[in-house]
């Protein structure tokens, strides 16, 4: 009897574990994708509509480049946000 309620009680915090990294995970996952699109609502569509931004499939390369032009054109845009916003876009589907 004893062994049985060390298992039910390993089980239960094992589900336990389970679902609380699995909450963290979806939590940090919608920060992640309202933080990229902070950062464009904010900073790129001050000149561009988001469905510009959207409209292309762009490698890491090719968006690293358009970042650095805009750059140069006068956006705001500080190292961190480049290589995030390098990961969060390139990484997003047509």
């Amino acid at each position: 009897m004893i062994h049985t309620k060390k298992i039910k009680a390993v089980f239960f915090w094992n589900v336990v574990m389970f679902l609380l990294l699995a909450f963290a995970a979806s939590f940090t996952a919608c920060t992640a994708t309202d933080r990229g699109s902070k950062i464009i609502n904010h900073k790129c569509a001050r000149c561009h509509s988001t469905k510009r931004i959207y409209a292309y499939k762009r490698s890491k390369a090719e968006w690293q480049d358009i970042i650095e032009r805009m750059k140069r054109h006068g956006a705001k845009i500080g190292k961190e946000e480049i290589g995030f916003l390098v990961e969060y876009l390139s990484a997003k589907k047509k």
